[in-house]
């Protein structure tokens, strides 16, 4: 597959391609695809295709975004009040089965 030469790619969508697997293309700028999955050369085929549809599409994926540290760790002290109440919750609710089975060693 040609990346250059595909009428039917916008160049946006070209760039971006070029630009994710940089290191898969050859010299020449085509992207070789195969596949040797089946006995039949239709299906390995159709699977090469699958394979070249599903690497354009990944390719247009976003990119996560990028956290500041500040924001990274706003985020890691929301999940250590969040354990922290969760664990909060069940000590609680132990207790109150505890004290309806008549038990109060908690």
């Amino acid at each position: 597959f040609h990346v250059e030469s595909a009428s039917w790619l916008s160049p946006a969508v070209k760039q971006k391609v070029l630009e994710k697997y940089a290191n898969e293309l050859t010299k020449d700028g085509w992207m070789v695809v195969k596949s040797d999955r089946t006995r039949s050369q239709a299906l390995n085929q159709a699977d090469a295709l699958e394979k070249l549809r599903s690497a354009i599409r990944s390719a247009l994926v976003p990119p996560k975004p990028k956290f500041t540290a500040e924001e990274e760790e706003k985020f890691r002290k929301g999940k250590l009040k969040a354990a922290r109440q969760r664990l909060h919750m069940k000590r609680e609710r132990s207790q109150v089965k505890a004290i309806r089975q008549g038990r109060e060693d908690f």
